[in-house]
Order: C-alpha cells, then structure tokens, then sequence
C-alpha cells in the first residue's frame, strides 16, 4: 500500500520526493481536496475528491495510511515529521478517521476566510450573500470548512486575525441586532452552493491535466478593463485574479492586458503598452507563444476575460497554433474547449456574452459541469 503522500503526488503527477510529497498534500489541503481509492481500482489509481464527500462515504473512498503498514511511526519512504495537514489511518475505532487534511496554519486559516469573505462588493449575487456577520458567526462558519479549528484557534484569536487583515474583512463596528449591541462585520459571504469549495468535480480538471499527452503548459491570462480605479486598487484586482488562475488553474506563466475592453481585437491588445506585471503583456504571451514547442493551454476569467467578438476568437485561433485548449474559469464551475470546439458556432456564442460588470477578480472557479472535461 503506498502512503497518503506518494498518492497526491500522483494525483497531481509529481515524483514523489520527501519534497513533493509535501508539496502536494498542502496543495490539494488548501483546496480542501484529499486523495483516495475505489477499491476496485486498487490503491496505485488515486483520485482527488472533497474531503466532505470521502467522509460521508467511506465504504466507496478508501483513505491512504500516512506511513507504510510495516512501520507505524515513519520510514525512509514517507515523511519524518507527522503534522496536521498529513491524513490519518484508516480504523474504524479512530475518531481521526474524517478528519480533513486542511491546514491549520494561521495562513492556512487565512487562505480560507479570505475564500468565504470579503468586504468588497460582489455583483455576483448567486455566489455570495451580503450579511452583518459577528466574529463567532465567522468562526462557525470557518469550523464548517475546518471542523478542528476550535483545537488550533480561539474565536477572539480570529477576530484579532481578522482586524490584522482589516483591508479584506473590513473593520468590526457596534451595531444593535435582536435588541442587543454586538460588533459585527457587513461582509460578502460565500453561499452554501460554493462552500463545498472545490468540489469533486474540480478534480476532474486535475485529473484532465495529469492525463493529457505530451508537452503541457498552462498560461493564465488577466484581462483588466480600462476604469477610473487607483492605480492601487487595479494593481489589487489584478492580482487577485491572476492568483486565482493559478490556484485553480496550476497556471506557470501569467500575462496581464491592462486596459484593453472585451471586444478589443486580441492580437492587436498592449500593442504601444510599456512592460507590465507577471510575465509580461498581450503582446508578450504572443511572443511566448511562438518560441515554445510546447502545448498551450490557455486560462481565462469568464468569457469576457478573452473576448466577446466570436470572429476574432477564430481569428486569433487560426493565427496561434500552439493554443490547444482554452481554459474559462467561472464562479461555479471551469469550462474547456478543445481547438475544434472553438469552431463550433453554438460556442463562439456563448463568447457573446456581456451584459454587465462582472467581478472577475472575485471568482472561486469551483467546477461543477462533468460535461466539461468528459
């Protein structure tokens, strides 16, 4: 039987070095993902499902050991040092058995409060709700994604984590509720349909990655639109949305178009643009392009994110050969197209879509249309 470790390495198709093995636990941990078996498969076909899900059905999701069978502390094989991100044994008397690999840092608690909160506003009104939110509504909340988090923090230790990070979770003010003053928070709260944060159908986009044939690179591109914003806050946004392609995406390269519109022609984007941030402009993806050999698979944030013009979609498809897949990350799910695909008219429509400020930079991307990686 291989260990917990080794097996996220194959889920996320790295050599299982003492590194890696560290590498992907706290990977699929801060997505709260873990890797498990069906057992007809066997134990050497790992797949990564929400760590909810394995819980609820541990007769079908098999758990992988932490160390191997004939050494109940460590060996050589797996790592030395057990800590709360690795996955417990499987035993029927252990009150670990489902418990979650999440990591129960103070970042790792952060990563995920910032997930299901924010104090900016949310035009997406079916990911989030607006609420006045107490620091032990928060911390309920949190306990949800992190049923340990009563071990490793205090209610008043978050609030004070909150209040440190004041600029995303905002400032606590006393406000009556019930006839009572209590202070509270007016915050943007991620609804229960994407609390199951990165469900299982987000590891079918892993597993599509692990399973594709030849040389593979994922390249996220941030399109930002042209606004009054300060330069600081534009910088923010951008950021946020270039982390997100590459927490959901596993993006390696970034290229950022600041300024340019949605129906702006693509190649002719950033063309009298000075340098950028990341890796570089519209302009210098495109030159990226043609000096590598490899398969590009393109990442975007909505449709909107690329384009909203189908014929210059086409256009642009003709013209770049190595773009294999165009990647669309969306609030609830993550579409992908194949070349061919994007000669289908049924959809380049889909591309025409805007009607509205959508805010990118606030995406989940939390997969959830099988149809889209079958």
């Amino acid at each position: 039987m291989i260990t917990y470790g080794q097996a996220c390495c194959l889920v996320l198709d790295l050599e299982p070095t003492k590194e890696n093995r560290k590498r992907a636990k706290e990977t699929l941990a801060q997505v709260s993902l873990g890797a498990t078996y069906l057992e007809n498969n066997g134990h050497l076909e790992p797949i990564a499902l929400s760590e909810s899900k394995i819980g609820k059905n541990p007769y079908k999701y098999r758990r992988y050991p932490s160390t191997p069978p004939s050494s109940p502390v460590s060996s050589d094989i797996e790592d030395t040092v057990s800590d709360e991100v690795e996955q417990s044994s499987v035993s029927s008397s252990s009150s670990e058995e489902d418990a979650a690999p999440e990591n129960y840092s103070t970042q790792g608690i952060l990563k995920m409060a910032k997930l299901l909160f924010t104090k900016d506003n949310i035009d997406t009104t079916d990911l989030y709700d607006k609420k006045w939110l107490t620091t032990q509504d928060i911390f309920t909340s949190l306990a949800i994604q992190l049923p340990r988090l009563s071990s490793v923090m205090t209610t008043r230790q978050l609030g004070l984590l909150l209040s440190k990070h004041h600029d995303h979770f905002g400032s606590p003010i006393r406000k009556r509720v019930n006839g009572k003053f209590v202070h509270c928070r007016e915050l943007f709260h991620l609804k229960e349909c994407g609390n199951n944060v990165i469900e299982d159908d987000y590891a079918l986009f892993l597993s599509h990655i692990r399973a594709s044939d030849g040389d593979w690179v994922n390249v996220g591109y941030v399109r930002k639109s042209p606004g009054e914003e300060l330069p600081s806050t534009r910088a923010r946004l951008i950021t946020c949305m270039a982390e997100r392609l590459k927490k959901r995406c596993h993006c390696r390269k970034i290229f950022v178009s600041d300024g340019s519109t949605a129906n702006e022609p693509i190649l002719a984007r950033d063309a009298d643009s000075g340098p950028t941030s990341y890796d570089g402009n519209t302009q210098d993806m495109f030159s990226y392009f043609t000096t590598k050999s490899k398969k590009i698979r393109l990442c975007v944030i909505d449709y909107a994110g690329f384009s909203t013009d189908p014929d210059d979609i086409q256009k642009t498809m003709k013209l770049t050969r190595s773009i294999k897949e165009l990647v669309v990350l969306h609030p609830h799910r993550i579409e992908m197209f194949t070349r061919m695909e994007l000669k289908q008219e049924s959809i380049l429509t889909k591309f025409k879509c805007r009607t509205g400020p959508v805010h990118r930079s606030k995406y989940s991307g939390v997969a959830r249309n099988r149809s889209s990686f079958v």
